[in-house]
């Protein structure tokens, strides 16, 4: 995932993207990397909840 990041970044950089998809880019692939955290610690706070 790092290295899709630093394509995109490559691309910004050389003008055949704009800083906005990049920025998209960059959310997706974060969103995509931490999704199992969130869903653990989300899991985790509902199980004591009746």
């Amino acid at each position: 995932m790092l290295i899709a990041l630093v394509v995109q970044g490559i691309r910004c950089w050389r003008g055949h993207i704009d800083i906005m998809a990049f920025g998209g880019w960059a959310i997706g692939i974060i969103a995509v990397f931490f999704a199992p955290n969130i869903v653990q610690e989300l899991r985790a706070g509902a199980a004591g909840v009746i």
